[in-house]
């Protein structure tokens, strides 16, 4: 198959009503308390993403929300990283910088605090060359949270 010529970050991704379908329908689920209903769910938009993996219409929104409702921090930043070849292959720069500070929230909730601040700096940087305010405000917010949380305390 061949590359999509002149796709923009802006355009949706060919598997966009798909993926959203299913995180629909994983909240949904959750909202429920259906565990059943929210795992298959979660394991459709896994096949989905494995299905497409090298395909033309691979595109980092449906391995980054694949990440987003990936309970083990550990296997979410492993689908994030893939996430995030396909967005700087692409650079697609709004979803380079959601991807990272993604990233550095899992990496913090391991407890790898450096990894976590070099990972949402990056962001930050890659952030303010977008018109994204509201991930802009995310990461700033993040960043001062972890300084403030650094500033004479220990987690």
């Amino acid at each position: 198959m061949t590359e999509p010529k002149n796709i923009s970050e802006q355009d949706p991704p060919a598997l966009y009503n798909k993926v959203h379908r299913l995180a629909l329908e994983i909240i949904e689920s959750s909202e429920t308390n259906d565990l059943q209903s929210m795992w298959q769910a979660y394991n459709r938009l896994k096949e989905l993403c494995e299905e497409n993996q090298y395909t033309s219409v691979d595109h980092p929104f449906q391995w980054e929300v694949l990440a987003d409702f990936t309970n083990d921090p550990k296997a979410a930043i492993r689908i994030y990283h893939n996430a995030l070849k396909l967005a700087l292959k692409a650079d697609f720069r709004e979803y380079v910088a959601s991807i990272l500070i993604a990233l550095a929230e899992n990496y913090l909730h391991i407890g790898e605090r450096v990894f976590a601040w070099k990972e949402a700096l990056a962001a930050d940087r890659l952030a303010r060359e977008t018109n994204n305010l509201r991930l802009r405000q995310e990461i700033s917010e993040f960043l001062l949270n972890m300084s403030a949380s650094s500033d004479g305390k220990s987690d």
